[in-house]
């Protein structure tokens, strides 16, 4: 259940949807007047002095019929347990969103909000895995998992190989692509045991354009990212890239050269990303990323 209350999740929402609130615009506005309940209540001309007037009647401007609904399906949908709406500065946003330009003003979660707050480690696999690909993932996975390192995985990842949520210690953590990820988790157990985050509202079906912002999350919140097959020209390498410029540690499984599925490793590899054979080579490196360190 969200901790905002229905004005908050409502000017939060007016915000993120308004036409010509560019990052910069927004991040001048929370800078310069507080949270959105907030810059709502400004005056009309204060508002034109941070953003200049165009954007200040666009904000200043009364919601749709369309807003309503959609902002009602959002509170009625925030008042389940295990569904959350986690705005810029709420306790359980992650503080990882924060060394990445351009954080997500509001996160909109599917089980235990608090997992994404510890160091994570990412893994990444090509939706089209050879067999020893997936063997890998799974290896390292239950390796990793029983040293209790928390694993981000990809939702796309997770509906290609259900079984490898069973290899982290029957937990599943992933960044989704769309606002309807669960039913790919089943129900029951299995559904209970996943924590997925989008930045994509409740019912929003996937995009061309959101992939990229869902590699740009799942880059944004881990501390650590393992590449065990990709395309050189992959989303996988895109991702692995983007973490690395934001200081994250980058771990590559090497492969045969003949295979299009080790490019985007061994490209890692000569930018600098550590080759690994085994866990043994990701452990030395991960010091206080165990669950309750």
């Amino acid at each position: 259940m969200s901790t905002a209350d229905a004005g908050e999740i409502e000017a939060w929402l007016r915000l993120t949807a308004c036409a010509g609130a560019t990052p910069a615009a927004v991040r001048t506005l929370l800078g310069g007047l507080g949270p959105p309940e907030q810059i709502f209540a400004a005056p009309a001309r204060e508002l034109a002095r941070l953003v200049g007037p165009d954007l200040a009647r666009a904000l200043r401007a009364p919601v749709s019929p369309a807003f309503v609904e959609r902002f009602e399906a959002i509170v009625a949908w925030a008042q389940a347990s295990d569904q959350h709406f986690v705005a810029l500065g709420d306790p359980d946003y992650p503080s990882s969103l924060l060394e990445t330009p351009d954080p997500p003003l509001v996160l909109y979660i599917w089980g235990e909000p608090r997992r994404l707050v510890a160091p994570l480690l990412g893994i990444l696999l090509s939706r089209q895995a050879t067999g020893e690909g997936l063997r890998n993932a799974s290896e390292f996975a239950r390796a990793l998992a029983l040293r209790k390192i928390e694993l981000m995985w990809e939702e796309t990842t997770l509906r290609s190989f259900p079984t490898l949520a069973l290899a982290a210690g029957a937990r599943a953590l992933a960044v989704a692509g769309s606002g309807s990820p669960l039913p790919a988790f089943g129900a029951g157990a299995n559904r209970a045991r996943a924590t997925l985050v989008s930045e994509h509202a409740p019912g929003a079906g996937p995009e061309r354009v959101r992939p990229r912002r869902a590699n740009r999350l799942f880059a944004g919140l881990c501390r650590a990212i393992l590449v065990v097959q990709g395309a050189r020209h992959s989303e996988i390498f895109e991702t692995a890239r983007a973490a690395g410029q934001w200081g994250r540690d980058i771990f590559a499984v090497p492969g045969s050269i003949h295979s299009p599925l080790s490019k985007a490793g061994h490209q890692l590899i000569k930018d600098g990303a550590k080759l690994v054979e085994s866990s043994v080579d990701i452990f030395s490196e991960l010091a206080g990323f165990a669950r309750g360190e």
